[in-house]
């Protein structure tokens, strides 16, 4: 195959990165029905997911949620506004960084000057996060694009212990990690071997966080749970924002510079999410989001399917990685 070496997003069509501080939050104040009217959940969930009550939630059950949701006291985004500008803003890599003029689709390119990243301008205490995302075509080790919910600040050392949920790809060859920091420095990997080609199309990827546990999906597809409420196990419990970018690491193997530059796309941007640093008010079950305790027994086993398909490592499997957590999870 040739390489790729052409942007997606020809000069004449770039618009100027806005400077918008990464503190800033973007919130709207729902206190009426009406309000909620359009913020329901994806219609995809209406047919699998387990709620509290351990059932599985009708059309009609979601239509009364709507209503319910109507009268939440606090601030949160609906998130169906799917322009980059609603939530996210530029973080670094000057030009490396690129939008389309509708503001809809963001290109990070990755050479042996630069990669690039974007974040959420607010930081979040619950919600369902999701991208799409479609990795570079040039085959190579080393780069790692990604989408992850981070606990530290804008910058901070992440060699230090911190909270952090990760999707991030192992080069360009269609291998995605999976890993949690629990206050530490992580050591949770599991990773897999796609069934698609991730950089021929868009495919969602999505992390489902809430008091109860924490979904990996692919295109809607959960292949990983971590649970809360395990003994002696702690559990992400401090506000994250949400991070996305494209860089190199060792982990992910080596970079052929001979296929560089190469170019990562996200689009999608819209998300439900509780804004803000109240962990208690976030965590209400009057967020659709916190109600799923646990997958239903439909989404037990396709998981169990795909992780025994397609993942390639665990770091439970590993007498020297396995953590209380591991006979828990994913069951």
């Amino acid at each position: 195959m040739a390489t790729d070496t052409s942007p997606r997003f020809q000069k004449s069509d770039l618009l100027p990165v806005p400077e918008i501080a990464a503190a800033a939050v973007e919130t709207t104040d729902f206190t009426s029905a009406s309000s909620w009217s359009s913020a329901r959940p994806p219609a995809w969930w209406s047919t699998c997911a387990t709620v509290a009550s351990d059932t599985v939630l009708t059309p009609m059950d979601m239509v009364k949620q709507r209503l319910q949701l109507g009268n939440i006291p606090y601030k949160a985004n609906a998130a169906l506004d799917n322009s980059f500008d609603a939530y996210y803003s530029y973080l670094w890599g000057g030009d490396h960084f690129s939008i389309n003029p509708e503001r809809t689709e963001v290109q990070l390119k990755f050479d042996n000057s630069s990669g690039a990243g974007f974040s959420s301008k607010s930081n979040y205490a619950s919600g369902l996060f999701h991208i799409k995302m479609k990795i570079p075509r040039n085959k190579s080790g080393g780069i790692v694009p990604n989408f992850y919910l981070m606990g530290l600040p804008i910058g901070g050392d992440a060699s230090k212990p911190h909270f952090e949920v990760d999707f991030e790809f192992l080069g360009s060859t269609g291998r995605l990690q999976t890993n949690v920091y629990n206050n530490d420095t992580g050591g949770r990997e599991q990773k897999f071997k796609l069934w698609f080609d991730p950089s021929a199309d868009y495919h969602i990827y999505k992390i489902l966080w809430n008091p109860s546990n924490i979904v990996f999906y692919v295109d809607n597809i959960p292949i990983r749970v971590f649970k809360n409420n395990v003994p002696g196990v702690l559990y992400p419990n401090q506000p994250m924002h949400i991070e996305a970018s494209i860089w190199n690491a060792q982990f992910a193997g080596k970079v052929d510079w001979s296929k560089s530059p190469f170019y990562t796309y996200y689009t999608d941007f819209g998300f439900y999410g509780c804004p803000g640093n109240n962990m208690a008010a976030c965590a209400s079950e009057k967020f659709f989001w916190n109600r799923y305790k646990e997958l239903n027994p439909e989404q037990k086993q396709k998981m169990a399917y795909y992780r025994k398909h397609y993942m390639t490592y665990d770091y439970c499997a590993q007498s020297a990685t396995r953590k209380t957590e591991c006979a828990y999870n994913n069951v």
